[in-house]
């Protein structure tokens, strides 16, 4: 008899795990389902949308140049939907990289040509607080995905710029140390928010900066796909630092 409520207390037992692994499975499958119609949603509907707006609006900028305040505020609205467009295509990118469906296309880079094809887009933003751009490279290569790193090292470089002292200077080094290349951006001026330093070193989803926190999640999510660590540094005199390490 004792024998038999025992193999009864067994089966009570296996009766329950398996319908909340059940229960959890569906749930799992679920959250997944949503969330690909989510990105679905995202890459089709709301972005075919941004991009039928920005065309509408290139064509109005075109018919009245001759009236200036129109055309600014067309420029800032056409502006303004660019960079919805650019957070819409960042999120997307975000979830392919963390599904694995994002396959980097690595082949060996050089850092001056990488440099100097970001400084060139952000070079207005950086004439705009009279900030000099100071460049360190040792002599060597970088072995990652051009795009992807590119966008990442972009990143960080503009959110210096926004962050710095008028009239002061940005550095940023490349420097090889055995089997490891540290990229180091210096900047003297405001440390990046708690928030913000919290998304990059965290998966954090609270948003601080509008679409600034994306663009940091993308960004480490970017370094950690090559195999490396991104972290900010705050120091006296108001010195802050993005370090990345990563294979060489």
């Amino acid at each position: 008899m004792s024998i038999m409520k025992d193999i009864y207390f067994i089966l009570f037992f296996a009766v329950i795990i398996f319908s909340y692994s059940s229960k959890c499975h569906y749930l799992k499958h679920q959250l997944i389902k949503q969330k690909k119609y989510f990105i679905k949603t995202l890459c089709h509907d709301f972005r075919v949308s941004v991009i039928a707006q920005i065309r509408g609006l290139d064509i109005l900028q075109r018919n009245i140049l001759h009236k200036k305040d129109e055309t600014q505020l067309l420029i800032e609205i056409n502006n303004s939907c660019k960079y919805t467009l650019d957070m819409v295509t960042m999120l997307t990118k975000i979830y392919k990289i963390e599904t694995g469906e994002l396959l980097l296309s690595n082949q060996i880079l050089n850092p001056p040509q990488i440099v100097s094809e970001i400084f060139e887009e952000l070079k207005c933003s950086a004439l705009d607080k009279n900030i000099n751009m100071k460049f360190c490279f040792s002599n060597t290569n970088i072995y990652a995905d051009k795009e992807s790193f590119t966008k990442a090292l972009k990143i960080i470089l503009y959110t210096a710029i926004q962050h710095a002292e008028t009239e002061s200077d940005i550095n940023l080094s490349f420097n090889k140390n055995k089997n490891i290349i540290d990229i180091i951006v210096n900047y003297q001026g405001i440390p990046i928010r708690v928030k913000e330093k919290k998304h990059t070193l965290l998966n954090d989803s609270d948003f601080y900066t509008v679409g600034h926190d994306i663009e940091m999640h993308l960004c480490k999510k970017i370094i950690e796909l090559h195999r490396g660590k991104m972290k900010f540094v705050s120091e006296f005199n108001n010195i802050n630092s993005f370090k990345i390490t990563i294979p060489a």
